[in-house]
């Protein structure tokens, strides 16, 4: 597919693998990462996925307008709250601000931990 993106034809049948968006459910987090996933939906941009606690669903499911949006959970709630709280976690994020690479593959560990699936 080609679709014309500031004067040039871009082909996003060549991109090198899915497109992952992840964050918890805190709407300063999410929001904007739905209009990004929505305007790349509408642009049937192929593999998009999105990880968020399942409160989230109704809005990642809203952002569908062209290509699917896949839905992964990272638990049944958000969980910034419980970051916050454990000083290991919350000193990877202000002993690097900006948010790096390394904190946001903190979040995506920590979202994704089974234990704190399992848990839930």
């Amino acid at each position: 597919m080609i679709a014309t993106i500031n004067g040039t034809d871009q082909d996003f049948e060549q991109q090198d693998g899915p497109i992952l968006f992840a964050c918890t459910g805190h709407a300063g987090q999410i929001n904007s990462l739905l209009l990004i996933a929505g305007e790349l939906s509408r642009r049937r941009v192929p593999g998009l996925w999105f990880v968020a606690a399942d409160e989230r669903r109704t809005n990642i499911e809203g952002a569908i307008n062209g290509s699917p949006i896949q839905s992964l959970s990272c638990g049944t709630r958000d969980v910034i709250e419980e970051f916050n709280r454990d000083p290991a976690y919350y000193a990877t994020f202000a002993n690097h601000r900006p948010m790096t690479a390394k904190s946001g593959l903190e979040l995506i560990r920590r979202l994704l931990d089974p234990a704190r699936l399992t848990a839930e």
